[in-house]
């Protein structure tokens, strides 16, 4: 497997504690390597049709780049390694032309949920172009929430003080909040 998906799969065989450990080896170095420890959390999902052929794919993995800014403006870094074991971006859905309709996309993002809810985390968002005019209904069809293009999630739930996730220009941010039963 190397490292993308290292950490994560091993959460997926020991609990929510395996990524808390490797996380806290990060925690320990003199520089944290953000960036490895991000793909050791990633997940690629690659959907093949009867032949073999590639015909979907799905990669996500912690906002590193969002969380390490926020950390420029402020954030302690406590709550840097909490979004890592807490948020998850979808970075890229793909199916292939003529495979479209077919519920393989929706069956990666299923599938991502399920794995991401299995290891503890608690939000799983994407951006996507405003101008993919599908693309809102796929996500709602899919319990997505679709923002509008000025709009953002607010993370109090995550790091308990207001940082908001916003999209960039031109994009519009869909998410999903793990609900928790009882």
């Amino acid at each position: 497997m190397g490292l993308v998906g290292a950490t994560l799969a091993r959460a997926l065989d020991h609990g929510h504690d395996a990524i808390l450990r490797d996380l806290a080896v990060v925690l320990q170095s003199p520089e944290p390597s953000w960036g490895s420890l991000s793909a050791s959390l990633g997940l690629l999902l690659v959907a093949v049709d009867s032949t073999g052929q590639v015909v979907g794919a799905l990669l996500a993995h912690p906002p590193t780049s969002f969380l390490l800014n926020l950390a420029g403006q402020g954030l302690e870094q406590k709550n840097v390694f909490l979004g890592h074991i807490a948020i998850a971006k979808i970075k890229g859905l793909a199916v292939a032309e003529n495979s479209r309709h077919s519920g393989i996309g929706s069956a990666l993002l299923r599938r991502c949920r399920e794995v991401y809810w299995q290891c503890g985390y608690e939000l799983l968002y994407g951006q996507f172009h405003s101008d993919r005019g599908l693309l809102p209904s796929f996500y709602r069809a899919s319990d997505f929430e679709v923002l509008s293009e000025n709009d953002g999630v607010d993370l109090w739930v995550v790091f308990g003080q207001r940082v908001v996730l916003t999209n960039e220009s031109g994009e519009r941010v869909f998410y999903r909040w793990r609900r928790h039963s009882g």
